[in-house]
């Protein structure tokens, strides 16, 4: 067992390690900014509302083309909903070089020197997984955004043994993704309703916006 490994497991007594909402890596975006998408916010809900059940596990797609909101909305997502889980973990999933460094940011959260730059990735990859697999360890969700190039790596490599938790993955290749990770869509179509395009630029500028004589 690596130094990172037998370190940890000294400190790794039990599941109740938490992280609570670690976005720290993620695009910052203002909860006010945030307009319209109650509906796929529910129907994520409906699809990743942590489960007692020992061997579930609840995933999603969240697909849509670039700039639509997919990121706002997995985000969104997890500030409303933190309260249902012990975890709240953001990846950035846009390469496996880019993935392997947002675990070992995360790493960071357990380990006491603040220090995993001395590790290598494979010992930190191992534990990652291991506590997503912790028995008991099932209120988490894990943010793997932008996964928008699955023919350059498997995804799939970097999820738990075990079949719990909850996942979000955001991606341009919906279908494709979909069907390696065998989960559900949500498809995410641009904002097409006037008076919710009228009120996100009103939001983000700050400003009054009329339509047809109504003031935003």
């Amino acid at each position: 067992m690596s130094e990172f490994a037998n370190r940890r497991a000294a400190r790794l007594t039990n599941w109740t390690d938490k992280v609570g909402l670690l976005l720290r890596d993620a695009p910052q975006i203002e909860s006010k900014l945030f307009v319209g998408r109650r509906a796929e916010l529910q129907q994520l809900l409906s699809i990743l509302g942590p489960n007692e059940q020992p061997a579930s596990q609840q995933k999603v797609v969240l697909g849509g083309m670039g700039g639509v909101g997919k990121t706002q909305l997995a985000i969104a997502y997890a500030k409303q909903y933190q309260h249902l889980y012990d975890s709240v973990l953001w990846l950035n999933a846009t390469s496996e070089a880019l993935l392997r460094d947002s675990i070992r940011s995360v790493a960071l959260m357990f380990e006491e020197s603040g220090n995993v730059s001395a590790y290598d990735d494979a010992p930190i990859l191992a534990f990652f997984s291991r506590w997503l697999s912790q028995q008991g360890n099932t209120r988490w969700l894990l943010i793997l955004d932008n996964y928008d190039n699955p023919e350059l790596y498997d995804i799939r490599r970097f999820l738990p043994v075990r079949s719990q938790g909850s996942i979000i993955i955001t991606t341009r290749l919906t279908g494709e993704v979909a069907e390696r990770c065998a989960c559900p869509i949500i498809h995410l179509q641009p904002l097409t309703s006037v008076g919710e395009a009228l009120k996100v630029l009103a939001t983000r500028s700050g400003r009054e916006i009329h339509d047809s004589g109504r003031t935003l």
